[in-house]
């Protein structure tokens, strides 16, 4: 999934339990994954506006989950994003902005009510042109997955880290009451540490990476219901049960902003988010601080 997966097991089998977890990770990455030259969701892609497809069960419940999320969100998270992220690396990469016209063009083709489940675990793009991309729950779900075989393996001391941005704690470290998570922002300075026990959590910012057209910054986050990236810079950190909930609800944190977003958070059961905009402003839930014991460093 285009980043680096650590595990840290603590069981008498940790070498086993590793290997397969990693074996479910190589597995989903070859699933999800849009960047290789072949696979269940390209081909889906390409299939768009034509029959229904079969899909593999674990691409079908990611996509299960994903528009129950992008109901959820009223849309701020959607995986069927990619016409508009092709179009903002095509039109970035020559140093401009879409016209209203090509930006027009893409929203048609953007929204998760376009994706039709029909029996057997085939699933139908309804138009021509669409693409999904499950960039921004993908590394969650595949977490979400090897949690459970540690469980079913009796494990109940792990951390799981993919990627610094989706992680899930079992248990706590050997050494401490919980594990301890150090927050980054993407160009480098520290916002603190967290310790998780028994938590999912998501970590994602504005400008993880960022691409600038005339002398304006702009975010690899894309709004599905404008079609324009996100400006603002912000960093928000969604503590959740599952890792699938905690990767959506982060992308849709940053979308919808610090008071929309925490508004729809506390309509969320066992959900809480720190959102860290820039000048170090700090906002959280209510809960957050019984759930995350969270540490600021300047």
């Amino acid at each position: 999934m285009g980043t680096v997966l650590e595990t840290t097991i603590c069981a008498p089998s940790a070498a086993d339990r590793a290997r397969e977890v990693y074996a479910i990770a190589t597995a989903l990455d070859a699933e999800l994954t849009t960047w290789a030259a072949d696979g269940p969701l390209i081909r889906l892609n390409r299939s768009a506006g034509g029959p229904a497809r079969e899909i593999p069960p674990d691409l079908h419940r990611v996509l299960d989950e994903s528009v129950v999320w992008w109901r959820r969100t009223g849309g701020a998270f959607d995986v069927s994003v990619g016409p508009l992220m092709t179009l903002w690396r095509e039109t970035g990469s020559a140093g401009r902005e879409p016209d209203s016209a090509e930006l027009r063009e893409a929203l048609a083709l953007v929204g998760s009510d376009k994706i039709e489940f029909g029996e057997h675990g085939a699933v139908r793009l309804a138009r021509a042109g669409m693409a999904l991309d499950l960039g921004g729950i993908g590394k969650g779900f595949a977490v979400d997955r090897m949690a459970e075989r540690l469980r079913r393996a009796g494990v109940r001391s792990a951390l799981i880290d993919f990627g610094r941005s989706s992680l899930l704690a079992m248990g706590s470290a050997p050494e401490g009451d919980g594990w301890r998570v150090l927050l980054r922002r993407p160009d480098g300075p520290v916002v603190g540490v967290a310790s998780l026990r028994d938590h999912a959590a998501s970590v994602s910012a504005t400008f993880g990476s960022s691409f600038q057209i005339e002398g304006r910054r702009l975010g690899h986050v894309v709004d599905p219901r404008s079609g324009r990236p996100l400006e603002r810079e912000a960093l928000v950190f969604v503590v959740s049960p599952e890792a699938t909930q905690a990767e959506a609800l982060s992308k849709a944190l940053l979308v919808l902003g610090v008071e929309k977003g925490l508004a729809l958070l506390a309509t969320i059961p066992r959900v809480e988010a720190l959102v860290v905009e820039e000048g170090g402003r700090e906002s959280r839930t209510p809960g957050f601080d019984r759930v995350v014991a969270f540490e600021p460093l300047s």
